[in-house]
Protein backbone atom coordinates (compact mmCIF):
# COMPACT_ATOMS: atom_id res chain seq x y z
CA UNK A 1 0.00 0.00 0.00
CA UNK A 2 1.16 3.51 -0.77
CA UNK A 3 2.04 5.21 2.53
CA UNK A 4 0.15 8.35 1.54
CA UNK A 5 -3.04 6.26 1.30
CA UNK A 6 -2.66 4.97 4.87
CA UNK A 7 -5.67 5.91 7.04
CA UNK A 8 -5.47 8.50 9.81
CA UNK A 9 -8.10 9.07 12.52
CA UNK A 10 -9.35 12.67 12.60
CA UNK A 11 -10.58 14.23 15.86
CA UNK A 12 -12.43 17.52 16.24
CA UNK A 13 -10.94 20.16 18.54
CA UNK A 14 -12.80 18.54 21.46
CA UNK A 15 -10.91 15.29 20.73
CA UNK A 16 -13.97 13.39 19.49
CA UNK A 17 -13.54 11.15 16.43
CA UNK A 18 -15.23 12.71 13.41
CA UNK A 19 -13.64 11.14 10.34
CA UNK A 20 -10.93 9.04 8.76
CA UNK A 21 -8.61 10.69 6.24
CA UNK A 22 -5.75 9.52 4.10
CA UNK A 23 -2.23 10.30 5.27
CA UNK A 24 -1.92 12.66 2.30
CA UNK A 25 -4.91 14.71 3.55
CA UNK A 26 -3.71 14.58 7.16
CA UNK A 27 -0.28 15.93 6.19
CA UNK A 28 -1.89 18.76 4.21
CA UNK A 29 -4.03 19.67 7.25
CA UNK A 30 -0.95 19.50 9.48
CA UNK A 31 1.21 21.57 7.11
CA UNK A 32 -1.49 24.24 6.64
CA UNK A 33 -1.95 24.66 10.40
CA UNK A 34 -5.52 23.34 10.39
CA UNK A 35 -4.58 20.29 12.48
CA UNK A 36 -2.06 19.04 15.01
CA UNK A 37 -0.53 15.59 15.04
CA UNK A 38 -0.96 13.58 18.23
CA UNK A 39 1.91 11.58 19.65
CA UNK A 40 0.10 8.37 20.45
CA UNK A 41 2.46 7.40 23.26
CA UNK A 42 1.88 10.45 25.47
CA UNK A 43 -0.93 12.41 23.75
CA UNK A 44 1.37 15.36 23.05
CA UNK A 45 0.31 17.56 20.15
CA UNK A 46 2.65 18.81 17.45
CA UNK A 47 2.39 21.43 14.75
CA UNK A 48 4.10 20.65 11.45
CA UNK A 49 7.59 21.81 12.48
CA UNK A 50 7.31 20.02 15.82
CA UNK A 51 6.14 16.86 14.05
CA UNK A 52 9.16 16.99 11.73
CA UNK A 53 11.46 17.14 14.79
CA UNK A 54 9.48 14.34 16.49
CA UNK A 55 9.67 12.25 13.31
CA UNK A 56 13.47 12.39 13.23
CA UNK A 57 13.67 10.01 16.21
CA UNK A 58 10.28 8.25 16.12
CA UNK A 59 9.51 4.77 14.87
CA UNK A 60 6.71 4.02 12.46
CA UNK A 61 5.85 4.51 8.81
CA UNK A 62 7.73 7.50 7.41
CA UNK A 63 8.04 9.33 4.14
CA UNK A 64 11.38 10.90 3.35
CA UNK A 65 12.81 13.68 1.29
CA UNK A 66 16.46 14.72 0.98
CA UNK A 67 15.92 17.29 3.76
CA UNK A 68 13.62 15.53 6.20
CA UNK A 69 11.88 12.42 7.40
CA UNK A 70 8.18 12.69 8.25
CA UNK A 71 6.32 10.06 10.22
CA UNK A 72 2.78 9.33 9.08
CA UNK A 73 0.57 10.39 12.02
CA UNK A 74 -1.96 7.84 13.22
CA UNK A 75 -4.25 10.47 14.78
CA UNK A 76 -4.67 14.20 14.17
CA UNK A 77 -6.81 16.78 15.94
CA UNK A 78 -8.39 19.65 14.02
CA UNK A 79 -7.56 23.13 15.26
CA UNK A 80 -10.91 24.83 14.68
CA UNK A 81 -13.67 22.35 13.86
CA UNK A 82 -15.70 21.39 16.92
CA UNK A 83 -18.74 19.92 15.17
CA UNK A 84 -19.76 16.31 15.02
CA UNK A 85 -19.45 13.85 12.21
CA UNK A 86 -22.22 14.35 9.70
CA UNK A 87 -25.21 12.32 10.75
CA UNK A 88 -27.06 10.33 8.15
CA UNK A 89 -30.34 12.21 8.53
CA UNK A 90 -32.32 10.48 5.83
CA UNK A 91 -31.70 7.96 3.11
CA UNK A 92 -30.71 9.15 -0.33
CA UNK A 93 -29.99 7.07 -3.39
CA UNK A 94 -26.25 7.65 -2.95
CA UNK A 95 -26.29 6.75 0.75
CA UNK A 96 -28.33 3.59 0.12
CA UNK A 97 -25.96 2.50 -2.67
CA UNK A 98 -23.02 3.08 -0.30
CA UNK A 99 -24.68 1.24 2.58
CA UNK A 100 -25.56 -1.78 0.43
CA UNK A 101 -22.31 -1.72 -1.53
CA UNK A 102 -24.03 -1.46 -4.95
CA UNK A 103 -25.28 -5.00 -4.37
CA UNK A 104 -28.83 -6.19 -4.99
CA UNK A 105 -30.17 -7.17 -1.59
CA UNK A 106 -32.28 -9.96 -3.11
CA UNK A 107 -30.01 -11.80 -5.57
CA UNK A 108 -26.60 -10.58 -4.37
CA UNK A 109 -25.34 -9.31 -7.73
CA UNK A 110 -22.97 -6.34 -7.56
CA UNK A 111 -23.84 -3.97 -10.41
CA UNK A 112 -23.10 -0.41 -11.53
CA UNK A 113 -25.43 2.17 -9.94
CA UNK A 114 -27.16 2.77 -13.27
CA UNK A 115 -28.45 -0.83 -13.21
CA UNK A 116 -29.79 -0.63 -9.65
CA UNK A 117 -33.03 0.68 -8.18
CA UNK A 118 -34.25 1.50 -4.69
CA UNK A 119 -36.91 -0.91 -3.41
CA UNK A 120 -39.38 -0.41 -0.58
CA UNK A 121 -39.48 -3.69 1.34
CA UNK A 122 -43.04 -2.94 2.39
CA UNK A 123 -44.39 -1.07 -0.65
CA UNK A 124 -45.52 2.51 -0.12
CA UNK A 125 -48.94 1.57 -1.49
CA UNK A 126 -49.25 -0.74 1.54
CA UNK A 127 -48.10 1.82 4.10
CA UNK A 128 -44.35 1.31 3.77
CA UNK A 129 -42.15 4.22 4.80
CA UNK A 130 -39.12 5.92 3.30
CA UNK A 131 -36.98 4.97 6.31
CA UNK A 132 -33.58 3.30 6.36
CA UNK A 133 -35.07 0.01 7.54
CA UNK A 134 -37.60 -0.16 4.69
CA UNK A 135 -35.34 0.71 1.75
CA UNK A 136 -32.83 -1.52 -0.01
CA UNK A 137 -30.88 -1.55 -3.24
CA UNK A 138 -32.31 -3.98 -5.81
CA UNK A 139 -31.40 -4.83 -9.38
CA UNK A 140 -34.03 -4.00 -11.97
CA UNK A 141 -34.95 -7.67 -12.48
CA UNK A 142 -35.52 -8.33 -8.77
CA UNK A 143 -37.46 -5.10 -8.27
CA UNK A 144 -39.77 -5.98 -11.19
CA UNK A 145 -40.18 -9.55 -9.91
CA UNK A 146 -41.03 -8.33 -6.40
CA UNK A 147 -43.45 -5.71 -7.71
CA UNK A 148 -46.03 -4.49 -5.19
CA UNK A 149 -45.56 -7.47 -2.85
CA UNK A 150 -43.66 -8.00 0.36
CA UNK A 151 -40.53 -10.18 0.02
CA UNK A 152 -42.38 -13.09 1.64
CA UNK A 153 -45.31 -12.81 -0.79
CA UNK A 154 -42.88 -12.68 -3.72
CA UNK A 155 -40.92 -15.65 -2.29
CA UNK A 156 -37.76 -13.56 -2.07
CA UNK A 157 -35.31 -13.29 0.79
CA UNK A 158 -33.24 -10.28 1.79
CA UNK A 159 -29.50 -10.92 2.02
CA UNK A 160 -29.25 -8.75 5.13
CA UNK A 161 -31.61 -6.72 7.22
CA UNK A 162 -31.37 -3.03 6.32
CA UNK A 163 -30.50 -0.51 9.01
CA UNK A 164 -29.48 3.07 9.51
CA UNK A 165 -25.71 3.47 8.96
CA UNK A 166 -23.55 4.55 11.86
CA UNK A 167 -22.23 8.12 11.70
CA UNK A 168 -18.71 8.78 10.47
CA UNK A 169 -16.13 7.58 11.30
CA UNK A 170 -17.75 4.48 12.79
CA UNK A 171 -19.38 3.31 9.56
CA UNK A 172 -15.97 3.44 7.81
CA UNK A 173 -14.16 1.74 10.70
CA UNK A 174 -16.55 -1.21 10.61
CA UNK A 175 -15.36 -2.03 7.08
CA UNK A 176 -11.66 -2.04 7.97
CA UNK A 177 -9.87 -5.35 8.39
CA UNK A 178 -7.62 -3.81 11.05
CA UNK A 179 -6.91 -0.47 12.65
CA UNK A 180 -4.06 0.95 14.70
CA UNK A 181 -4.39 0.22 18.41
CA UNK A 182 -3.83 3.94 19.06
CA UNK A 183 -7.29 4.63 17.61
CA UNK A 184 -8.99 2.62 20.36
CA UNK A 185 -8.06 5.28 22.93
CA UNK A 186 -10.20 7.77 21.02
CA UNK A 187 -13.05 5.52 19.92
CA UNK A 188 -14.01 3.76 23.16
CA UNK A 189 -16.19 5.25 25.82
Amino acid sequence: MNLLEKLVLVLNRNWLAVNIATARRAIVLLYSGRALAIGTEDFSTYDFDGWVKYSATADGDCISSPRMKLRIPEVIVLSRYSGWAFENKGPTRASLLARDGCTCQYCGRRLPPSRLTIDHIIPRSRGGSDDWDNLVVACIDCNIRKGDFSPEEAHMTLIKRPRRPLPLPYNRIRGLSSMPSSWLKFLSG
